[in-house]
């Protein structure tokens, strides 16, 4: 009997110790599970709301996209277009303002607008922008690389365009036969020397027979190198025999 009493007495004393601990830390568990819904439901508004901005953002650059299609490829000898001003003025919303991917889509857009609009200052202000931000994917650097370096063939220093065309041409991409393409430009210009047009020669046909360049850059270059004949050094060859 002595026994089950002190057996009942110890049960009793562990029943109240346990239930004085979770009177304890029934608040402190209160709060905690608070914090954390609170935290979860602040974590899946932010979501939310990036999905949200993402898809108003996606809205509003296909929609300047499709009104630049619809107004035509290239602004006339007066400017742009008033559906492609206000094309503009998205595009030039969304660099602002809209997530990475999309505001650096949203650049080089812009920059193809302002160079058919004769601002060439400004297509290569925005082109710089998207080379310049951490965030943007290599690819689209890339692209801006190589955009502004073929906006800048007219005027721009040769040595200059050699280096960013040798930089992209070096390595693998979509835009490398893009890139050798550019420095085979830079070769075939008047007053080109011997060494020169040899080079682009070699050029050509490396671009005509690389299976990752882009079915029209092939083309090309297999169009330029039926214009050269032989190769440059096999003629200066039969020339001196």
């Amino acid at each position: 009997m002595a026994e089950d009493f002190i057996s009942e007495a110890r049960a009793e004393y562990r029943a109240q110790q346990t239930r004085a601990l979770l009177r304890r830390s029934a608040p402190w568990a209160a709060g905690v599970a608070v914090v954390v819904l609170g935290a979860v439901g602040i974590w899946q508004w932010q979501a939310y709301e990036n999905r949200q901005e993402r898809l108003a953002a996606s809205a509003q650059y296909f929609e300047a996209v499709q009104a630049i299609e619809d107004a035509g490829a290239a602004a006339g000898s007066s400017g742009l277009t008033d559906a492609q001003r206000a094309a503009e003025k998205s595009l030039a919303h969304l660099v602002g303002t809209a997530p990475a991917d999309i505001r650096n889509f949203a650049a080089i857009r812009l920059a193809t607008l302002r160079l058919a609009d004769h601002d060439r200052p400004g297509a290569m202000a925005a082109w710089k922008r998207v080379v310049d931000d951490a965030k943007a994917s290599p690819d689209l650097k890339s692209l801006a690389r190589y955009l502004s370096l073929n906006a800048s063939m007219a005027d721009g220093d040769p040595a200059a365009l050699r280096r960013g065309f040798e930089q992209l041409a070096s390595s693998a991409g979509p835009w490398r036969a893009l890139a050798q393409e550019g420095l085979v430009a830079l070769d075939l210009r008047p007053g080109a020397s011997a060494a020169q047009q040899e080079e682009a020669h070699r050029l050509l046909v490396r671009i005509s027979e690389a299976p990752d360049a882009p079915d029209g850059v092939r083309q090309r270059a297999g169009a330029l190198l039926q214009t050269f004949g032989p190769a440059p050094a096999a003629t200066e060859a039969r020339k001196a025999g």
